[in-house]
């Protein structure tokens, strides 16, 4: 239960930082992983979508979207 708590919380701090105008998707690519950590799927692609529209390194969110379709058995998404 305590670490839900604290996923939770670090998701909704996270989210407070998170706005159009910010550059980094290191916040985003964090979101979506928690998001989908804690069963949240549209969320949390939803943010891992937004982390791949920011500029930088994007491997980390490639490989946690494949990690999710592969799990699905969506192969041919993975």
């Amino acid at each position: 239960l305590a670490a839900l708590e604290k996923d939770l919380r670090r998701l909704t701090e996270l989210m407070r930082q998170i706005g159009p105008n910010t550059r980094d998707g290191g916040p985003c690519h964090e979101a979506g992983v928690l998001a989908l950590k804690l069963g949240r799927e549209r969320q949390g692609l939803n943010y891992l979508a937004a982390a791949l529209r920011r500029p930088g390194d994007h491997r980390a969110t490639h490989a946690a979207l494949a990690e999710y379709f592969r799990a699905r058995g969506q192969f041919d998404l993975a």
